[in-house]
């Protein structure tokens, strides 16, 4: 097998596996927007943003995240519930995002695996947050940063040769969580491979005993081979110029882990320490906004990375005034982007092409009168026509909507075509309803 062969079917196996992960893993991008449950009679009228600022707020999740993961956070994170308060719950939502999303976008990666350590699977390292923190009782030195030079909070983590971030670790106060105990905490080894090779850098190293022993105990064997680190100076013994060669170049691959941070700072301004200090009263609550930012960040990467396709229904939340559904007032969601206009196009000329094709004999000139006559004459000749054409095959139904008259239209993926052609499709032009029972069973739509 030549290497070009062997390129495309690892390729096309990378693809494949991608799939899988789509199909089995991320069945939210083919679900509909979640019916609201209404649990209040609100007495004051929806209020707008002030100086329409929630414009803004749309533009910079949608410069900084996109579309899907944004639709990912309202729809499974914040989710469909009614809280208090005269403002649209989609705004509501967009407005905790933002309070955790703010900032520039980061600049691509630089590949994190240079030829010489190319044995490395992870990073891990501790990120400090400057923060003021407000409980009487708690103790200032407890939670003092040697690399803040004031009050911070710490927390490990885990980050593959991808880009992604893996395992988020709980976050302590600085003084008493240090990089050591954290990492036995997080018990890595249920979540490592004997195949991995985990950075660390030398405030690590003293711990290895300690982690492979507890590893050990709970059924798992890892070897110092699973951990690359500095090499450490002996007692009255100095490091020869290759050791310190070698500790130069290692220091150097593994600060990319910051790089990481840095992204996150900026895509993430409640996570940077550029601005002042982050005010907190819970570290359990900032540790779980620490780590959805992490799930949105890596979303952000992957989508990017794979090109997954943006489906019409994740747009819907940037679209001025648009709510979650409700059976209180079922929302026609109706839009119009770019590939529609162009599906549109294409079936006019189909059609004006048909029409000009059209074999017209003499024995046949029938002139048709009103209306329904057209439409039972319309109906035969398609009837003939299918006959003697192929049907076009619904592949999958993607999304649906209202009509005025309560009617269901369906966004259809054709069998045999490309994404650009997809269309909606009215209930009623459907052959049989089986592939309608199945989307409306999957969706529990009644």
């Amino acid at each position: 097998m030549d290497i070009d062969n062997f390129q495309q079917d690892l390729k096309k196996e990378l693809e494949n596996e991608v799939n899988k992960l789509i199909i089995n893993k991320w069945t939210f991008l083919n679900q509909p927007w979640p019916e609201m449950i209404n649990r209040f009679n609100h007495r004051t009228k929806i209020k707008d943003f002030k100086n329409n600022s929630i414009k803004y707020i749309k533009e910079e999740l949608l410069r900084i995240l996109g579309y899907i993961p944004v639709f990912y956070f309202l729809t499974y994170i914040y989710g469909a519930n009614e809280y208090p308060g005269p403002y649209r719950e989609i705004e509501k939502g967009l407005l905790i995002l933002y309070h955790i999303v703010c900032g520039e976008n980061g600049t691509d990666m630089e590949k994190f695996i240079p030829y010489s350590f190319e044995n490395v699977t992870l990073f891990i390292d501790g990120h400090d947050s400057k923060i003021k923190y407000y409980k009487p009782n708690e103790k200032s030195k407890d939670m003092y940063s040697y690399k803040l030079k004031g009050k911070g909070i710490r927390t490990q983590v885990v980050v593959d040769m991808n880009q992604m971030i893996l395992f988020v670790s709980k976050s302590q106060k600085c003084a008493i969580g240090n990089d050591g105990t954290m990492f036995l905490d997080m018990n890595l080894y249920k979540k490592m491979h004997i195949a991995d090779c985990l950075a660390t850098d030398g405030g690590y190293t003293q711990f290895f005993s300690t982690f492979r022993d507890n590893a050990l105990e709970a059924g798992y064997e890892l070897k110092y081979h699973n951990f690359q680190f500095p090499i450490r100076k002996e007692k009255e013994n100095n490091l020869t110029i290759a050791e310190k060669n070698f500790n130069k170049k290692f220091g150097s691959f593994r600060s990319e882990i910051e790089n990481h941070f840095s992204v996150l700072g900026s895509k993430f301004k409640r996570f940077t320490n550029n601005r002042s200090s982050l005010q907190i009263s819970d570290i359990k609550i900032y540790n779980l906004q620490f780590k959805l930012a992490c799930i949105l960040k890596n979303m952000e990467l992957f989508i990017q990375k794979n090109e997954i396709e943006e489906q019409p229904h994740h747009r819907l939340w940037y679209s001025d005034d648009f709510e979650f559904p409700s059976k209180k007032n079922k929302a026609n969601i109706v839009f119009t982007n770019e590939r529609e206009v162009d599906v549109n196009y294409n079936e006019m000329l189909n059609l004006q092409n048909n029409i000009l094709n059209l074999d017209i004999s003499e024995n046949r000139q029938d002139i048709i009168d009103s209306d329904d006559e057209m439409d039972d004459n319309t109906k035969k000749r398609k009837l003939n026509e299918n006959k003697s054409k192929n049907n076009y095959e619904v592949e999958k139904i993607l999304d649906h909507k209202v009509d005025d008259n309560n009617n269901f239209e369906f966004y259809v993926k054709w069998y045999g075509y490309s994404h650009l052609e997809n269309s909606w499709v009215n209930q009623d032009n459907f052959n049989t309803r089986d592939i309608i029972d199945k989307y409306l069973k999957h969706n529990n739509i009644q």
